[in-house]
């Protein structure tokens, strides 16, 4: 069985505290979930869910959160161990223009999130016990534990690809999105709604030179397009003393929505 989180040859970790490179378009949010993804659906595999309950279960051991599935990252492991599968290598990095870092995969997959992170196994044989013995497998190796008990971990995703061979290639991406960007729904032509889950305490604020038309209700913020010069959504915290302990950060720059990661300060 191989394994994979970052660095060494195939004994690789990677966590990721950069922003997701891809800009998205606000004519392309209709109907397409929170951002718009640049990769077709792909099917789950049956056993996504148990990988999902044996990562838990290990964290639940070490008194840690439960992580949630995350869409977004399931897509994006997905497309990734198909790859793997397809041009027959094992790594975090793909050779395809585009899909090379992981940011760059959930981006592509929709996902804005402030940190991701990614285990990769490959196993053979077969067994039912499968789902198990890669968990266990990566408990058993310390960078690829460090990962799976990551406390600022809120996310996951899994990807799970049979191979010609008999075997399988498996990725599990983590994020941290504790304020997820629920929905991005277009307003007319020149108008938007973005709607977070927020915490109790936890705020939407408006950063920079904002539209004045922008209307701040809650969990959602109303948004005139195209902007004037670049501004900040952000989500957080008012720490009362003139500074806001921030969680969560999208860059509204004209017409498109660039997620742009702020490292979380809770």
């Amino acid at each position: 069985m191989r394994h994979a989180s970052r660095p060494h040859a195939q004994s690789r970790t990677r966590l990721w505290r950069a922003v997701l490179l891809a800009s998205f378009v606000f004519a392309a949010f209709a109907s397409q979930g929170p951002l718009p993804s640049s990769y077709p659906p792909l099917s789950a595999h049956e056993l996504e869910p148990q990988l999902l309950e044996h990562t838990n279960a290990e964290r639940e051991r070490e008194g840690l959160p439960a992580l949630r599935h995350g869409d977004a990252l399931a897509l994006a492991a997905r497309h990734h161990a198909r790859e793997m599968a397809e041009l027959g290598y094992f790594d975090h990095e793909s050779p395809t223009p585009g899909n090379e870092t992981l940011p760059q995969r959930v981006g592509n997959a929709g996902g804005a999130v402030v940190r991701v992170g990614e285990n990769i196994a490959q196993l053979k044989p077969v067994t039912e016990d499968l789902a198990e013995r890669t968990v266990r497998g990566w408990m058993a190796s310390d960078e690829h534990r460090d990962n799976l008990l990551g406390g600022a971990w809120t996310h996951v995703g899994h990807g799970v690809v049979d191979q010609p061979d008999g075997g399988v290639v498996v990725v599990q991406v983590f994020a941290a999105d504790p304020n997820p960007l629920v929905s991005i729904e277009p307003l007319g032509t020149s108008r938007i709604r973005l709607t977070f889950e927020l915490s109790p305490g936890e705020l939407v604020f408006l950063v920079g030179d904002a539209p004045a038309a922008a209307e701040v209700d809650g969990h959602e913020v109303t948004l005139e397009l195209p902007g004037e010069p670049p501004f900040t959504v952000m989500t957080g915290r008012d720490l009362g003393d003139g500074r806001i302990a921030v969680v969560h950060a999208l860059l509204m720059a004209g017409e498109t929505i660039e997620p742009t990661l702020v490292p979380a300060a809770r």
